[in-house]
């Protein structure tokens, strides 16, 4: 995944000029639902008495992340983009919180928490370069001086 994206209407260019015609071509969508699938599952396993509780957090969190990304993408302008991206990075910090939790609770064997908060990590990092690649069209940095128009 390019740290670079550039957004075109809903086309967005992807490592190698790819071009990623829906949100579930980028990477960072893609780890995020490996994540979800995951807590879903891994929470099935949780005490009935959490049902409502950190169950519930974790899988809003979870589904916070692969939605506000899909929204991000569909978004139009490149400050609409970059802000449900960061959305998406702040569940993912939020999600990662709450596995660590899970595991001082004991609702979690340290092997998954691990596996969890890495993979937290790594749609941290992935949403990162959508962000980045919103800034950078926010911000472009000219590669030469505007030129001065002759009279």
């Amino acid at each position: 995944m390019s740290k670079q994206a550039q957004a075109n209407g809903t086309r967005e260019l992807g490592s190698g000029n790819r071009v990623i015609n829906h949100f579930t071509d980028l990477d960072a969508w893609k780890l995020a639902h490996e994540l979800f699938l995951k807590i879903y599952k891994w929470t099935n396993e949780f005490p009935d008495s959490e049902k409502f509780g950190l169950v519930s957090q974790m899988r809003r969190s979870a589904i916070s992340i692969t939605s506000n990304i899909a929204e991000g993408f569909g978004r139009y302008q490149a400050a609409d983009k970059k802000h449900f991206y960061i959305m998406a990075r702040s569940s993912a910090t939020e999600l990662e919180s709450q596995i660590l939790v899970s595991r001082d609770l004991e609702f979690l064997f340290k092997e998954k928490a691990d596996e969890g908060q890495k993979l937290c990590i790594t749609v941290q990092k992935a949403t990162n370069g959508l962000i980045k690649g919103m800034k950078n069209r926010l911000n472009p940095t000219p590669s030469s001086p505007i030129p001065i128009p002759q009279q």
